[in-house]
């Protein structure tokens, strides 16, 4: 049983057609655009937290990230502005997806990343 499973999922990405998705991949890719959904959001971060805001830097940094992945997400940030030094703030990633069942039809899924840190800049008032 476990064996038809494998192959039902290898089978999936491997007859993929080649119409691309709303985040700029093609079907069936949906693994690997999570990773890089995964990716994206912790660089975000990062530079969110160097920086300590949300601004002109994490939005450079975003269009660096949207030309090297291929994928256009759509970012949400639950702060913004300024972040006092150790204030917690979270990113938010979604992009939708076409998975294909070979000739079967398309299913859009909705991919999510999030992802938290600190600021590491201490803001005089």
């Amino acid at each position: 049983m476990e064996a038809k499973k494998y192959r039902a999922i290898k089978y999936i990405r491997l007859s993929s057609a080649d119409a691309p998705s709303r985040c700029g991949k093609k079907q069936g890719e949906s693994d690997s655009v999570q990773n890089q959904l995964d990716y994206f959001a912790n660089e975000l971060v990062r530079t969110a937290e160097i920086e300590g805001q949300i601004g002109s830097a994490t939005t450079a940094r975003a269009a660096k990230l949207r030309e090297t992945t291929d994928i256009n997400p759509t970012i949400s940030w639950n702060k913004s502005g300024r972040i006092q030094l150790n204030n917690e703030f979270t990113v938010t990633l979604k992009c939708k997806v076409d998975i294909g069942f070979g000739g079967f039809g398309n299913f859009p899924i909705t991919l999510e990343s999030k992802a938290s840190g600190k600021s590491e800049v201490y803001w005089k008032t």
